[in-house]
């Protein structure tokens, strides 16, 4: 009976209506990093598709020559 009532009291609380909403894209940046050539092709990338969607940050370390060995 408890299961019952409860099963009737349930909501949908999650709505299944699709939203539009936005991004914010964080690029973590070092002179010596190899993999941030590729990383801010793609940011672009991401960027020119959605114009007004997508918006972007970038981190550059006040040490140029730092590099996160991560």
């Amino acid at each position: 009976m408890i299961l019952l009532a409860s099963a009737l009291m349930a909501q949908n609380y999650v709505s299944t209506e699709p939203l539009n909403k936005n991004a914010i894209l964080e690029e973590f940046t070092g002179v010596s990093c190899p993999n941030c050539p590729a990383g801010h092709t793609t940011l672009a990338n991401i960027l020119a598709a959605n114009p007004d969607r997508a918006f972007a940050v970038a981190y550059h370390p006040s040490n140029s020559s730092y590099t996160s060995p991560y």
